[in-house]
């Protein structure tokens, strides 16, 4: 029997049949995780944003300690005459319209914050879902306003976020959570003089500039630290996604 020519060409139904389209193959990267390329990035302006109202927050205190050197003598005729002694004082008039912008500016660091905190921490479970985040991102918000849980949920957060998008060893965050719980303080302290008694500040005896120096001096050691903590998540995020770009 003839063999066929093998250069002879084939009647069409003979024809080999497309195999169709090729799936594409994975792009490698941890855990089989998405690379970070392809999740939305955290935008840079949001970073800096929290990083302006996290300084203009601790300067405020800063003057809120100054204004209240001489507001105490105004405080004790306070706790003497009662809350009109206050009226007529430019030392305490300034002293809580300080102590109110401070609180104000505390509101909106909350805000920044948090929009930026639920931003990385999704980049973070998205880029690397091995890393575990003890917490779920409803208590990215709830955390810092919570009673009790407040003292430490917010700390978990920030910890695990870091831990996701920074590779590597890393530094303990407790000082700068330690600092951040006594400037806490002292703005609670400061919302309850301005509140109308300040019976609160004078019962205990503690004198006024102490107490505000103490939370100007933990504010500005938190922002310091918190400045640190955004610029290692910053960066942390910008080297996973250019990892991601150079494997896809």
């Amino acid at each position: 029997m003839s063999q066929p020519n093998p250069y002879e060409p084939r009647p069409p139904e003979q024809q080999p049949q497309p195999l169709g389209p090729v799936p594409a193959l994975p792009v490698p990267w941890a855990a089989g995780g998405p690379p970070p390329a392809l999740i939305p990035p955290v935008p840079a302006r949001a970073a800096q944003v929290a990083v302006v109202v996290a300084i203009c927050l601790a300067l405020t205190q800063v003057l809120v300690f100054v204004a209240s050197i001489p507001a105490r003598p105004v405080a004790d005729r306070i706790l003497q005459e009662g809350v009109s002694a206050a009226a007529g004082s430019p030392f305490y008039l300034a002293f809580s319209q300080l102590s109110g912008l401070a609180q104000a500016l505390a509101l909106g660091g909350f805000v920044v914050g948090g929009l930026w905190l639920h931003a990385s921490r999704a980049f973070a479970v998205a880029a690397r879902p091995e890393i575990l985040q003890e917490r779920g991102p409803v208590w990215v918000w709830l955390g810092w306003v919570v009673p009790v849980v407040s003292l430490w949920f917010p700390f978990q957060v920030v910890t695990d976020i870091r831990r996701g998008c920074v590779r590597g060893q890393q530094h303990s965050l407790g000082a700068w959570w330690a600092a951040w719980l006594v400037f806490v303080f002292s703005l609670f302290f400061n919302f309850s003089s301005s509140s109308g008694t300040g019976s609160f500040r004078l019962t205990v005896d503690m004198p006024l500039p102490v107490v505000e120096g103490i939370g100007a001096a933990a504010g500005v050691v938190a922002l310091v630290l918190w400045i640190r903590i955004i610029r290692d998540i910053t960066a942390g995020q910008r080297e996973l996604a250019e990892r991601a770009a150079a494997a896809a």
